[in-house]
């Protein structure tokens, strides 16, 4: 599991938790996702994540490619826009997130995706860069801790 603090002006949003492998916050309640968690197990599939789409069905060729890198060298693409959004990802450098490696990406809209392992789970963080998301996006990240 996992916890989180974020301001009293943000909402766990009116689909926040579309099932047990996601939760988002939003603000307002019917604005974009500011920070979101996606939950990956062996038991879950893909397609029960927030974002399904390329990055997130290949999620483990992305956390290996260098930094500076748009999409895996020799998978699926190199700078190629990934269905079904359209978007690009670069991997950036990594932070450190409750003691654990973070592998961060920015997509071409403005979105971050930070993925995290857990065990044998991965965590995908993310939030929008749009209006004040990103300064919301900070201030909550700290706060991620693992409970178990």
């Amino acid at each position: 599991g996992y916890s989180f603090n974020y301001p009293s002006s943000l909402t766990i949003g009116p689909n926040g938790q579309i099932n047990t492998v996601f939760l988002a916050v939003q603000y307002p309640a019917t604005g974009p996702y500011v920070f979101y968690v996606d939950f990956i197990t062996g038991k879950n599939t893909l397609a029960d994540t927030y974002n399904y789409d390329d990055f997130m069905s290949n999620l483990k060729d992305y956390i290996n490619v260098p930094v500076g890198t748009q999409g895996p060298e020799g998978g699926i693409c190199n700078g190629c826009l990934l269905k079904p959004f359209n978007l690009t990802y670069t991997r950036n450098p990594n932070i450190t997130i409750d003691g654990k490696a973070a592998y961060v990406f920015t997509s071409n809209s403005g979105e971050k995706r930070i993925v995290i392992q857990n065990n044998n789970n991965f965590y995908v963080i993310g939030g929008y860069g749009i209006d004040n998301v990103n300064n919301y996006f900070d201030k909550i990240l700290p706060t991620f801790k693992f409970t178990q």
